[in-house]
């Protein structure tokens, strides 16, 4: 005689709390801003290449033993947090890499000034510094100078130059050589106009020429310097 068959019992299927999906759902866009940030936010506080890198790499090292941490204890998230840093990834290659790819040539009419001892040198601009670009990171050419004009203001000049480019690109006035790994005091006259052509930048009544004796183009968004010029004047 077949014995009947035992029905097993189900137990209804408990649907996640609303705030556990949303979490879920939110994991891959706030594990690729957070990774992005991190490397960011290290070329802002610090104009030190070696610490800009170790920073960032220290926010990296935070960051991915946490989410290996989230996703081992809830398996459900761990697609979304490979997710998430495999887009940190491709935005970081395609924000930042791609203006590598990319020139940006400008043309602007900039100050020309005759050297101070000129015997002219009356009514006419001045011009105080010069210097010839040269590579830290990537090379740089052209020159470098500041001129002042009869009505005392001043502007930084940047002629026949060239350099590769990049992301958030930025001009500082410094007080150190870049090349020794510490600028010292900086100034940040803006964002580079162009990584190629002829380009002017103002400079403040207070800043010191003689004091800032260096210009360096800064990679803000990596940490890293591209180029440098050492200015001196035409007597040294």
């Amino acid at each position: 005689m077949a014995c009947p068959l035992m029905a097993t019992e189900t137990r209804p299927r408990r649907d996640r709390a609303p705030y556990l999906q949303i979490f879920e759902a939110l994991v891959a866009p706030a594990t690729t801003l957070t990774l992005i940030a991190g490397v960011l936010v290290a070329g802002r506080i610090t104009t030190s290449q070696p610490r800009a890198a170790a920073l960032a790499a220290g926010w990296f090292a935070l960051v991915l033993p946490a989410s290996a941490v989230i996703a081992r204890r809830r398996r459900e998230t761990a697609p979304a947090l490979a997710i998430g840093s495999s887009l940190a990834a491709l935005v970081a290659v395609t924000l930042l890499g791609l203006p590598t790819l990319l020139d940006r040539e400008v043309s602007e009419f900039v100050a020309i000034g005759s050297t101070a001892h000129d015997a002219d040198v009356r009514g006419s601009n001045v011009e105080l510094l010069t210097g010839r670009f040269a590579g830290l990171a990537h090379p740089g050419f052209g020159s470098a100078a500041v001129v002042e004009s009869p009505d005392g203001r001043r502007v930084l000049t940047m002629t026949d130059f060239a350099t590769r480019n990049g992301p958030d690109l930025r001009v500082y006035l410094t007080t150190r050589d870049p090349a020794a790994g510490d600028m010292g005091d900086v100034i940040d006259l803006g964002g580079l106009k162009g990584n190629r052509g002829d380009q002017q930048y103002a400079l403040r009544a207070d800043i010191d020429p003689m004091r800032y004796r260096y210009v360096v183009v800064w990679c803000r968004a990596f940490g890293i310097g591209f180029t440098s010029a050492a200015l001196s004047t035409a007597d040294s």
